[in-house]
């Protein structure tokens, strides 16, 4: 439905097809693989009416299938075990406990296809907290959902991609690969030409912002020497402090060895400055 931030159609149109280029496994996936079970019996502490258990198989409806991660035993309700990064742009979404746009799509689906009322989504962000949070079939939705699919369908039958959106620029690069052969290209001119204009504006751009920037940051670092980690006031305007402290993970290093992630995790940390104008003078 065009929700998911991680995936574009043309992504799944690779997944459909086996293609050698189709998007492969990564540690987060597996992260969520492996915690899965952990997920469930979080949520069965947390609701002692419930208990659940793996279904027996995929549930399948013509040419789709829902692989869903628990049945609520005794109901017509599905359990969703997630996982989530504190990080990851879906923590938005949690922490005003809203199910993100692409799991309610995926849940809604499961139920749709397997014939089920609703049920939970239980999320594990980070190592802090695990949302859980009901969801109920919309049965109108789902028949949107079963039109777009058939559409996608198409796609995928006739090994046609489908639309490309900015995120597939390098997928489309893997697909199509390069050649000697030169096409004509006047259907799409138009765009050749704003590419160049717009290229050519950002050179500029960037020349003229330089210079700026500098000049800003050689203000930043007098006002944050200045405040020395408190907050700050001053006719017209207020002035908010943050330490925001960051971790990054030597990918290539964890590859080889995924049982301890702490060991390949670096923290550092910088300060946020926020100017605000009050009005006040």
């Amino acid at each position: 439905m065009g929700h998911d931030i991680y995936k574009t159609p043309l992504n799944v149109w690779q997944d459909k097809l086996n293609s050698e280029y189709s998007t492969p496994s990564n540690y987060a996936m597996f992260k969520g693989i492996e915690e899965e079970g952990a997920v469930a019996k979080w949520f069965e502490s947390e609701f002692p009416q419930y208990k659940t258990r793996k279904p027996n198989g995929t549930y399948i409806d013509s040419i789709y299938i829902a692989n869903i991660d628990r049945l609520i035993e005794g109901s017509d309700l599905i359990l969703e075990c997630k996982t989530c990064d504190v990080l990851s742009p879906y923590t938005e979404f949690w922490n005003k406990d809203v199910i993100p746009p692409s799991y309610r799509d995926q849940v809604n689906w499961y139920c749709g296809i397997a014939n089920k009322k609703g049920g939970y989504i239980a999320c594990a962000i980070g190592n802090r907290e695990c949302k859980i949070l009901p969801f109920e079939f919309d049965s109108e939705y789902f028949k949107q959902q079963k039109m777009f699919a058939d559409a996608f369908w198409k796609f995928v039958e006739t090994k046609t991609p489908p639309s490309a959106k900015v995120a597939d620029m390098k997928e489309l690069s893997l697909i199509y690969g390069t050649s000697t052969e030169t096409i004509d290209c006047e259907e799409i001119r138009e765009y050749i030409i704003s590419y160049v204009e717009l290229q050519n504006l950002i050179k500029v751009k960037n020349a003229e912002i330089k210079p700026l920037q500098n000049e800003m940051d050689e203000c930043k670092v007098k006002i944050l020497d200045f405040l020395k980690g408190n907050q700050g006031k001053c006719s017209g305007y207020t002035l908010k402090n943050t330490l925001v402290k960051t971790k990054s993970i030597n990918k290539s290093a964890l590859e080889k060895d995924i049982t301890d992630i702490s060991k390949y995790e670096k923290e550092s940390s910088y300060y946020k400055l926020t100017i605000k104008e009050t009005g006040e003078y």
